[in-house]
């Protein structure tokens, strides 16, 4: 998300952008093995099950819809991140599974996309939404408006 010329009353978003999500580097195959399990079992003869696929040709390949509450096989993108104006700043809202020890959800940020010095600071989660999903949680991030451009990214490891 890029941001410029905001006061406290006026926003203008000059441009949103899906970051995608990382995938991560360690072996955590059991809650993924087991969700592609059950999210394939509908869809016979799809054997595009590991992280980095994506079967329905959708924005989202299956670590993300997985991390999302998409389907891989259904060109879908789970539950998108929700971005707005909040008290004194700016708000992302996304989804967290709640029943996952394999996920870890954090934002980046950096106010140059040239450096690529992304980093995980200048935000606060102000909230979480537990009654969101049976499976999700909704947690809503605030990001202050104290300078000129901010970049914003959701990391899913």
């Amino acid at each position: 998300v890029k941001i410029r010329n905001w006061t406290d009353t006026q926003l203008k978003v000059e441009k949103v952008v899906w970051c995608g999500m990382g995938i991560p580097d360690i072996n955590s195959v059991v809650d993924y093995a087991l969700w592609m399990e059950e999210m394939a079992d509908p869809y016979p003869g799809h054997t595009e099950t590991n992280k980095t696929a994506n079967p329905d040709s959708d924005a989202l390949n299956n670590w993300e819809e997985y991390a999302s509450g998409g389907n891989p096989f259904v060109p879908d993108t789970g539950f998108a991140p929700i971005f707005g104006m909040g008290m004194g700043g700016m708000e992302l809202l996304h989804v967290q599974r709640t029943d996952r020890t394999d996920l870890n959800y954090y934002l980046e940020t950096t106010t140059n996309l040239v450096s690529g010095a992304w980093t995980n600071a200048h935000y606060s989660v102000t909230g979480t939404n537990t009654i969101f999903d049976a499976e999700f949680s909704e947690i809503t991030n605030h990001i202050p408006t104290d300078a000129d451009h901010r970049f914003i990214r959701l990391i899913v490891e």
